[in-house]
């Protein structure tokens, strides 16, 4: 990541669980057709295939010019599902995912992270539903590109275009029997794709034994880090509370939160604001002065982050959306209990 400090790094979230993309980047994209309004109704179909569909295959994840792939087994039931997704190139990494429940297996470093299952966090995406869909008309535009195949099968290939330089554009291909989504792309504000995954190949069977979504990689013995809610969260009212007084278009608050991280003593504030695809993190965290902390602009990939000091707090703005939407949000932060002095003109160049 250029321009960052080891300190802002913690609060990206770079994975191939968050991705969107293609391979195949030499083919052109096909040209736009008619018939805009069967997109809501294809991307409702989209999201019931990965509820409700079994599937196993391999896919590629290209981003930040580097290039991995995964082979995935995904297990369909009334819960919310289950999968197991192992890394095919690197380092060995492997994440089983059980309903609620993510264990990320690193064997190098002996070592098992179990967090909590965000919907928002995976591919295939999982779309807005009912009129939820529909309400993402307001900001993005619906377009039917016609028909390509991906991993040998015939795809419909829609896209979402932003009617604003807030967010970033998707190009999707749907399975033309199915509509599981089998390859996608983030679309920059320059028209060209970013994040890009891609299935090389799938299976999609009746049933998938529960055997199937076991670990492959034998974790006895290595150190487990727990994500306990009960012990990383604090009561709302409890810490800083913070203020955003600019949000583009369609963004609402979906959290806010207080957590404790072992890094930092006192609870760091978070937020998260998202339209129904493009989302971003607001986190509030005491300052210490002389600390390495992220001031300015930085980015990764399609994810950008925006950070400055605030009357002694680090305010900090992450997500996979273009650099202007984490500066906006960034500068218009506020302290809830000291919205007159924080309403101050802030360069983010001097310690408070």
């Amino acid at each position: 990541m250029r321009n960052r400090s080891a300190a802002s790094a913690a609060f990206f979230c770079c994975g191939v669980l968050a991705a969107m993309p293609t391979l195949a980047a030499h083919q052109p994209p096909p040209s736009p057709r008619s018939a805009p309004t069967s997109v809501p109704t294809l991307l409702e179909r989209m999201s019931d295939a990965l509820r409700t569909l079994n599937y196993k295959g391999s896919f590629v994840y290209l981003h930040d010019n580097a290039l991995e792939a995964m082979q995935v087994v995904h297990r369909a039931d009334g819960e919310g599902g289950q999968e197991r997704l192992t890394s095919l190139t690197g380092p060995l990494r492997e994440v089983v995912r059980r309903h609620k429940t993510v264990e990320c297996i690193l064997p190098r470093k002996r070592l098992v992270v179990v967090n909590q299952y965000r919907s928002h966090s995976r591919f295939p995406m999982i779309m807005p539903s009912g009129s939820d869909i529909q309400s993402l008309g307001k900001h993005y535009r619906f377009l039917h590109l016609g028909h390509q195949r991906t991993a040998g099968r015939n795809c419909v290939v829609v896209a979402l275009q932003p009617k604003d330089d807030y967010r970033y554009g998707y190009r999707l291909w749907l399975d033309a029997k199915s509509s599981l989504l089998l390859r996608s792309e983030l679309i920059g504000t320059d028209g060209k794709p970013m994040d890009r995954v891609m299935f090389t190949h799938i299976e999609m069977p009746d049933t998938i034994p529960a055997d199937a979504i076991k670990p492959t990689v034998d974790s006895s013995g290595f150190a487990r880090r727990p994500h306990d809610p009960g012990a990383n969260s604090v009561p709302l009212g409890v810490g800083v509370k913070i203020k955003v007084g600019t949000l583009p278009p369609g963004f609402t608050m979906t959290v806010n939160e207080s957590q404790h991280l072992k890094s930092i003593d006192a609870p760091v504030r978070h937020l998260v604001f998202t339209d129904g695809l493009a989302s971003l993190s607001v986190f509030a965290a005491p300052y210490t002065t002389g600390k390495d902390v992220l001031r300015g602009l930085s980015q990764r990939g399609s994810v950008n982050a925006y950070g400055r000091v605030l009357d002694g707090y680090q305010i900090t703005v992450v997500g996979d959306v273009p650099a202007k939407t984490v500066e906006l949000v960034a500068q218009s932060v506020q302290l809830a209990d000291r919205e007159e002095k924080s309403a101050k003109p802030d360069s983010g160049d001097k310690d408070p």
